[in-house]
């Protein structure tokens, strides 16, 4: 860094660093559309974060070194004694991280550093989809530094196997592996290993986790395989609540405001019928929903006479409640402006005419009491 700028300068590697394809052997300053070359990694460099599409490769082909159904994992990881204490020290960790309510995207970031502790890896990937059969988004990633928005290019062939088979995938030399050589997702990123298994909360799969490598510190092992198919497991389980709760807030959320209009609603309703002498007045309303377009009003003329008026917006809820409120508003604004009450209803008539949808209207009765 230097003040605003960034720059950026190879420092003898040996697959070299290039901006633009200039070997940047001197510091070189990034502005935003330069394309930066590490070695077998390609970056762009953007003056924001956006929320990128996941690249999918179309030429994927099917297969991987080891494919296994995740009901498989867990059956044995349940009578298995190799390892126990060490999973389980692993698993109470991640129940004590997860216990706690967080947000969707907090919850998988934190997912994310569960995995990076159990499987050492170049990079950590949550994807996720709304509804089965939905395209996956990815909502969390991570490198080996930390976190990080870039989005991941994954093969077709890995995301049918993990999210329609609900199996686990390990491939333990991608690169070099016969069936992914054609997959630009693997040889352009250059990665040696990697594992994808899917967020399977017993009842559906929600999305997977994608992690790799892309340097040569060996290949995954099955045994890891199936220790971050557990952790899936556990996540996907924190996940749907997690959604849950949001559904939950939103809902709470949506209720305050509901409540809120029906107060106002209310108050904009006389709070008692007049007081005339030689007549008894009642008034009552009750909406289907929460709020609603039924509405009644009474108004004392200058001469004595009382203006009574009793009107339905067509439809139900939210939309309803929202003309009856303007009507009701033009009408008492028009109110003493008229002689007759032909007159009031013909302009409460023109102003509901000219300001509402064409297919919303009040059926009402506008009577005086002389």
């Amino acid at each position: 860094m230097d003040g605003s700028r960034v720059l950026i300068r190879d420092l003898g590697s040996r697959n070299g660093t290039r901006v633009n394809g200039v070997d940047a052997r001197e510091a070189m300053p990034l502005k935003p559309g330069d394309q930066v070359e590490i070695g077998h990694v390609a970056l762009v460099v953007t003056a924001e974060r956006p929320q990128q599409p996941l690249a999918l490769d179309e030429r994927a082909v099917a297969g991987s070194s080891h494919r296994i159904q995740i009901d498989q994992v867990l059956e044995r990881r349940a009578h298995s004694s190799a390892g126990a204490s060490a999973l389980v020290r692993l698993l109470s960790q991640a129940g004590q991280l997860l216990v706690l309510p967080r947000p969707r995207k907090e919850t998988c970031d934190q997912i994310l550093e569960i995995v990076a502790q159990a499987v050492p890896a170049s990079r950590y990937v949550v994807l996720l989809r709304e509804k089965p059969g939905a395209p996956p988004e990815q909502v969390a990633a991570r490198i080996r530094a930390g976190a990080t928005d870039k989005p991941l290019m994954l093969s077709r062939a890995i995301l049918h196997t993990v999210l329609d088979e609900c199996s686990s995938v390990l491939t333990a030399d991608a690169a070099a592996d016969q069936r992914f050589r054609a997959q630009e997702s693997i040889v352009a990123q250059a990665v040696h290993s990697a594992m994808a298994v899917p967020l399977f909360d017993n009842e559906e799969v929600l999305g997977l986790i994608y992690v790799d490598r892309q340097d040569l510190t060996g290949p995954f092992a099955q045994e890891q395989l199936e220790v971050l198919t557990l952790l899936a497991n556990m996540a996907a389980v924190k996940i749907k609540n997690a959604r849950l709760l949001e559904a939950e807030q939103a809902a709470r959320q949506l209720a305050q405001q509901l409540e809120t209009a029906v107060t106002i609603q209310r108050s904009l309703l006389p709070p008692r019928p007049p007081d005339l002498p030689g007549w008894q007045f009642d008034a009552y309303l009750e909406s289907c929903y929460a709020v609603g377009g039924d509405l009644f009003d009474f108004h004392r003329m200058a001469d004595g006479r009382l203006l009574f008026m009793i009107g339905d917006v067509s439809g139900k809820g939210l939309g309803a409640a929202l003309v009856m409120t303007s009507f009701l508003a033009a009408a008492r604004v028009l109110y003493g402006s008229f002689a007759s009450v032909v007159e009031l209803a013909t302009r409460l008539s023109a102003t509901l005419n000219r300001d509402t949808d064409p297919n919303r209207f009040v059926t009402g009765v506008v009577g005086c009491l002389d």
